[in-house]
């Protein structure tokens, strides 16, 4: 008799990614509604060519902000802290 490996499957807290034209509909559109049916708590689209982040604060069931890359953008599931995405390039 084989042994079956169990496979454990998580879901990450926050997602942050990177878009672009041929992704937009896939990160607005899919992604967006899997990630929220599948308990993701925060999701960050960001965009480089218009320099914008759209946050998706699922946890808290609240509307969708959009932030500029030199904003200081408050992490919604982690109280008190925040990022700055022209601090990160």
């Amino acid at each position: 008799m084989a042994l079956q490996q169990e496979k454990l499957y998580t879901i990450e807290d926050i997602y942050a990614l990177p878009n672009g034209k041929r992704a937009q509909l896939l990160d607005y559109g899919i992604k967006l509604f899997k990630y929220r049916t599948a308990g993701v708590r925060e999701y960050w689209i960001i965009n480089p060519a218009t320099r914008t982040e759209n946050v998706y604060d699922f946890e808290h069931d609240k509307a969708t902000n959009q932030y500029e890359f030199d904003d200081k953008i408050p992490v919604c599931i982690y109280d008190g802290f925040s990022l700055q995405i022209s601090g990160l390039l």
